[in-house]
C-alpha cells in the first residue's frame, strides 16, 4: 500500500532514483545472462533454456509446499499441473501448489488471429496463416516436436493443454473458411 501511494501502479513505473540507478536494461535474455555472469553480486531473470545454454548459475527456491526445488524440466512441468487457463489461454503459474514444482514458471505463447481477413481472396495471408496453424498443430501433437522442445530446455505443457489447443487451432479461419478443419 505505501508503494502504491508513493509511486502508483503502472506497467512502466517511474522508479525511485536509488532503484533506477541500479537497473540495467538489456535487449535480450542472452545479454542479461552475459551481464549477470560478468557482474559480481548481480541477479537476472532469464528463461531456463537460456540459462542452460549460457551456463548461467541457477537458484533453488522454496515453493508453496515448503520444498526447496531446483529449476529442471521436471520441476517446471510440475508447475503447469493444475494451471487454470482463461478463455484466452492466459494463466498465472507462479507459486504452484504442486509439491515438486519450481515456484517461478511461465509459458511461451503465440498470438494468432482467429479470423483473418485477406485483402484479396486466396492471398498469401491465408497461406501464411495455414502454414502457421499446421506448424502449431505439429508442435503440440508430435512426439518429435515434444522431444525437440525437451532437448532445447523447454518443458512440455501439461496433458490437458494439447486437446484444448487442437480445438482452437482447428477453428482458425481466413476469409471465412476454416484453415484446418477437424478430419
Amino acid at each position: 500500500p505505501s508503494w502504491a501511494a508513493a509511486h502508483g501502479a503502472s506497467s512502466n513505473p517511474t522508479w525511485p532514483a536509488a532503484i533506477n540507478s541500479s537497473l540495467v536494461l538489456l535487449e535480450n535474455f542472452v545479454s542479461v545472462a552475459q551481464y549477470v555472469q560478468a557482474t559480481p553480486y548481480s541477479i537476472g531473470v532469464v528463461p531456463f533454456p537460456t540459462a542452460q545454454v549460457m551456463g548461467a548459475p541457477v537458484i533453488s527456491l522454496a515453493n508453496q509446499a515448503g520444498a526447496i526445488v531446483a529449476p529442471t524440466l521436471e520441476s517446471i512441468a510440475a508447475a503447469t499441473q493444475g494451471a487454470n487457463f482463461t478463455a484466452r489461454y492466459s494463466s498465472a503459474i507462479v507459486n504452484s501448489a504442486q509439491p515438486q514444482a519450481y515456484p517461478i514458471v511461465g509459458f511461451s505463447s503465440v498470438v494468432l488471429p482467429m479470423a483473418q481477413q485477406p485483402s484479396v481472396a486466396g492471398s498469401a495471408v491465408c497461406e501464411r496463416a495455414r502454414a502457421a496453424v499446421e506448424f502449431l498443430l505439429w508442435a503440440v501433437n508430435s512426439s518429435e516436436a515434444l522431444s525437440a522442445a525437451r532437448s532445447n530446455g523447454y518443458a512440455p505443457a501439461f496433458e490437458s493443454l494439447p486437446p484444448r489447443t487442437f480445438a482452437v487451432l482447428t477453428s482458425v479461419s481466413c476469409g471465412g473458411a476454416v484453415l484446418h478443419p477437424i478430419p
